[in-house]
């Protein structure tokens, strides 16, 4: 029996280290400054966001981004993968706007609001 217990303890933690590593590990589409792609990256960009763990930010009955989140670490996470989809140009506006440092949803605001066609 303790033998049992021990192996389905050891099989759980390693599910839960596979599952936390591979949260984040999708490779995410990358944005340059071409505004004719940025819809398509967008569209890429709120898929991901509608799956695990980033579904907090998405509301499924409005069909949108939410504005605002209490999770800091998730969104400060969101913030990172979205930095590393960007490229160029792009890339340094973004990083040089200190008021949306670590908020990846403030990111992806400003993001629209720059580029959306």
């Amino acid at each position: 029996m303790t033998t049992t217990l021990n192996d389905t303890f050891s099989k759980l933690s390693m599910l839960l280290v596979d599952s936390k590593s591979n949260d984040f590990k999708s490779d995410w589409p990358k944005f340059t400054r071409d505004t004719k792609k940025f819809c398509a990256w967008y569209l890429a960009i709120i898929a991901q966001m509608s799956s695990h763990p980033w579904q907090e930010f998405y509301d499924s009955v409005m069909s949108a981004v939410v504005k605002t989140t209490i999770n800091i670490a998730l969104n400060g996470k969101l913030y990172d993968k979205l930095l590393i989809c960007l490229k160029g140009q792009v890339l340094q506006n973004m990083v040089s706007r200190k008021h949306i440092r670590a908020n990846g949803l403030l990111l992806l605001n400003e993001l629209v609001q720059t580029y959306k066609p």
